[in-house]
This record gives C-alpha cells, structure tokens and sequence, in this order.
C-alpha cells in the first residue's frame, strides 16, 4: 500500500465514524434558533480531500458517542449497544446488537489484566428545552422534579469487552456512593468520562443533589470531577473528588463571586472528561478538563 493510500484510509475510516455519528437532523436540547442559523435544512454533503467509502445503516439516527477498539487486523466501532466491524471501511457489519448498555462511552486495553475495558455512563434526565418551555427549568420547574426522581443507575457500568460478540459485564458503580441497585439514586450520574486502561477513571458527575447552582437552562445538576480505583474492574471505588467551589449549596458566598452568578444561561460545568496525559501509576501528575463557562 502506498503512503498515500494509507492517507486516505487512515481518513476514510475517521469519516465512516463521522458517517456513524450522523443521522437525520434532529433539533439538539439547547434554546434556538439563534444569531446566524440556518432558517432551512440543509441536505447537501460537503467534503474536502476526501470520499465516503462506506456507509451504515443509511437513514438511521446513530447520534450517540462511540469508540474503536483494535484487536489484530480488524476494527470495531462500538456505539449504543451495538459493535460494529469496520475492518473493511467499505462494507461495515453489524457485529452484535445490544451488546451493551450505555451511549457515553470509553473503551481501552488494560495491558495488567490483559483484556479491553469498556467504560459506559447512566445518568439523570436533563432539564431539556421543550416547545412550552424553550428555557428549560426556568420555564418549568417541574422538570427539576423529573431530574430527581428519574429511576435507574446514576454511574457507570464496567465490562469486559476483550471478546466483541461477547461482552460481558463486571460491574455498577452509582456515584452517589449507594448500592447501584437503587431505583431512585441521586446526583446527575455520569456524562462524559475518560478511561485510558490504566488504574483510574475520570467521571464527569455530579454526586448528589447539593451540585445544583447551575446556571443553564438544560441542567438542574453541574458537574465536577471524581477519580475512580478501576484497577479492579469488578469493584470500583471513588478516591477522590474535586469542583469549583460555588457549586454546590451551602457555597453561596463563591457562588456569588462568579461572573456567571444569575445569568441563567452560562454552563456552570464540567463538561467533559478529564484528559490524563500520563498515567498516575506511571507518574503522571497532571489532568486537563473542559471546564464549560469556567475554562473561558
């Protein structure tokens, strides 16, 4: 294969996973439209310095996160349950359907157990934008309700993906610290974490139901950051804790020292995972976070 072809391959296969991601257009969860919006739908594909070598499941709504794992030659995408090969970007095969649960996601190869670690995210209903309510909680405070009282796991889920047809789960871990059994928990659960296969996880979470001075709309919930042990999968547990301070009740004092004190637009979160560059057991010592309106 020449270097070239190696080019487009290493870009046909990113944009297949674009492919993947993409489905018809439906409205997001934030107030619009807004300054400089389209006021139609725009049906054309644009693309620059590449082509489409394949598709999956044309017209089908596949807007979750999703990740690849390799093992040998072949490549699986893994996305909402479902596991994908896309060894072949010209014709990817649906592997197994549900073979998961979980649309937030992180997959890597923990080389000390010698297995690929699946990492998946529940979390709390949002106070999401409606047609009667376009500012969420604001709006319609009996949204909040619906937030706290959403049933199921609020954490994440460990599995054992190192067999793609056969994934297999090892634990539940709720991050508010109670059993993950729970139907009611509390706290926002998690929403965007990071796991790279080493000893720790870092999730996206709100604990519990004190990290509420959350200035937009679409959350009741603002995330900090709390490292998890994984280093056994089958029995997680959290190490520690961290979040600006202001956001949680009883912090009314920093709370009110934000620029974004009252605003009820700014995003008062953490917004992403908490990117670990080295691993601490390798002595790494510093993370790097997408922290919403605080990283501006």
């Amino acid at each position: 294969m020449t270097s070239s072809a190696r080019r487009m391959s290493r870009v046909s296969a990113a944009f297949l996973a674009m492919v993947l991601s993409t489905g018809s257009a439906f409205p997001n969860q934030h107030p619009h439209p807004h300054k400089g919006s389209l006021d139609y739908l725009d049906r054309n594909s644009y693309a620059k310095n590449m082509r489409v070598l394949g598709v999956f499941q044309l017209g089908e709504e596949r807007g979750h996160k999703l990740q690849m794992m390799a093992i040998g030659a072949r490549r699986f995408i893994l996305q909402n349950g479902d596991v994908i090969d896309v060894s072949d970007p010209r014709a990817p095969k649906l592997v197994k359907h549900g073979a998961f649960r979980g649309s937030q996601l992180q997959v890597a190869f923990n080389r000390k157990l010698g297995k690929w670690i699946l990492i998946t995210g529940a979390s709390s209903p949002i106070t999401s934008s409606t047609p009667t309510a376009p500012n969420g909680k604001y709006d319609d405070p009996s949204l909040i309700e619906k937030t706290r009282q959403g049933p199921g796991l609020r954490g994440v889920r460990i599995w054992d993906a190192t067999d793609p047809t056969n994934i297999v789960l090892l634990s539940e871990f709720s991050t508010d610290g109670g059993d993950p059994k729970r139907k009611v928990q509390t706290g926002s659960g998690t929403h965007r974490n990071y796991y790279d296969g080493g000893d720790y996880a870092y999730l996206d979470t709100a604990p519990d139901d004190s990290f509420i001075n959350m200035e937009s709309p679409i959350r009741w919930h603002g995330n900090g950051i709390m490292v998890v042990d994984v280093s056994n999968p089958s029995n997680p547990k959290q190490v520690a804790m961290w979040w600006m301070p202001g956001q949680r009740t009883g912090e009314e004092a920093q709370y009110k020292s934000w620029r974004e004190y009252g605003d009820k637009v700014s995003f008062t979160s953490l917004h992403g995972p908490m990117y670990v560059p080295k691993k601490v057991e390798d002595g790494g010592k510093l993370g790097y976070s997408a922290y919403g309106s605080f990283a501006c």
